[in-house]
């Protein structure tokens, strides 16, 4: 039974689904080869504006969970959106490729500053989280949302990592205030605006994450460029905004930060089990999926292996690892990597089967829940 349920699921990404979301793909979650379960906890990002042999092989060979788009070309990497056209056709054909295995389709759509869908590539501009959080309402921000949401539920995107509810605490943060990414200085602020932001995605089926946990907004440095120490900045408000979320019932994804605070951890938040599995799990409670942020970027690449990442952000509770590829060198065969690095770890008993079971069933279930829902 074991050898049949592993040739018919190993073929190919498609094979794991039925049309309509089959249960006893969780039922009989046991009996899923463990390739399919590592892959599905791959997410990223590719080089080129079309399906090519690249994205197919992440798909079909690897079964990735997600694919993440950017508009931005560094380096050796072919940007992945240049008109409303192309992207529409890209994420159509991505979706397809997958076959009855939904994959999560991702973007960096906060609004302002962080919009990869924006009029340089034939879109339309959004307003920025600062400039939504100073109305006295949450209205605008709703509107705004919906705006951002029918924007990508039109073009095939069903995961946006957004909203940041990093709280405005240094007004000289580089990556947050310096981008206008907080709603306000104000916690209690920053969560109405992000349940109004939350609410008009949701009415629409694009899964949200609450970013970047436990909080970016005090920090002096970017996580993109380094390390990044918050030990003497932080303040424990900053934690409010997740806490408040997930007590509404928050069904969506949270990314953690590559930031450092020594009162809890010396790793990473990212990497942290203190972080993910003590604070965001058991204290605040949330039994959803955890989205590592970009592992390409500096303050990890430049500081761990990608073993040593890898097996730490596993073990800390993380269920998807995102890599975008679109910092530093293009690296081609870093899905092929993963999956390796994953694997070996599972057999030599450094990752447990169960941690990885945890985060397959977190995963489909989100997808089970809002890529297989009737969308309105």
């Amino acid at each position: 039974m074991l050898k049949k349920i592993f040739m018919i699921y190993a073929l190919s990404a498609a094979s794991l689904f039925a049309a309509d979301f089959d249960e006893n793909l969780i039922n009989d979650y046991e009996n899923i080869p463990l390739e399919n379960k590592i892959g599905q906890m791959l997410l990223v990002g590719f080089s080129g504006t079309e399906l090519n042999d690249e994205a197919k092989e992440y798909i079909n060979t690897y079964h990735v969970g997600g694919i993440i788009l950017f508009s931005r070309a560094l380096n050796d990497r072919i940007a992945n959106i240049e008109s409303p056209e192309q992207v529409k056709k890209l994420n159509e054909d991505l979706q397809n490729e997958a076959g009855d295995v939904k994959i999560f389709i991702a973007v960096d759509q906060e609004g302002g500053y962080v919009a990869r869908l924006n009029e340089a590539n034939g879109f339309f501009n959004t307003k920025s989280a600062a400039e939504l959080g100073m109305n006295p309402t949450t209205d605008a921000t709703y509107e705004e949302a919906k705006k951002i949401a029918n924007l990508l539920q039109e073009y095939g995107f069903n995961l946006n990592f957004a909203p940041s509810v990093d709280v405005n605490v240094n007004p000289n943060n580089p990556v947050i205030a310096g981008h206008g990414r907080s709603f306000s200085d104000n916690p209690n602020i920053v969560v109405q605006h992000a349940l109004a932001f939350i609410k008009a995605h949701d009415e629409l089926g694009i899964i949200t994450t609450l970013k970047h946990f436990p909080g970016h907004g005090s920090s002096t440095g970017d996580s993109h460029e380094g390390f990044v120490d918050i030990t003497k900045t932080y303040k424990k408000y900053e934690l409010q905004p997740f806490r408040d979320i997930i007590k509404t019932g928050y069904k969506g994804g949270v990314l953690t930060a590559h930031v450092v605070n020594t009162n809890v951890d010396t790793l990473p938040a990212s990497l942290s089990k203190k972080f993910i599995d003590g604070i965001l799990r058991s204290d605040l409670g949330f039994r959803g999926v955890v989205f590592s942020d970009d592992l390409k970027m500096k303050a990890i690449e430049d500081n761990f292996t990608l073993e040593e990442a890898l097996v730490d952000a596993i073990n800390a509770g993380t269920d998807v690892i995102v890599y975008g590829n679109n910092i530093g060198e293009y690296n081609p065969h870093f899905v092929k990597d993963a999956s390796e690095i994953i694997k070996k770890n599972v057999e030599e008993g450094n990752i447990s089967m169960d941690r990885i079971n945890e985060s397959y069933l977190r995963i489909m279930t989100l997808k089970k829940e809002m890529l297989y829902r009737d969308k309105d």
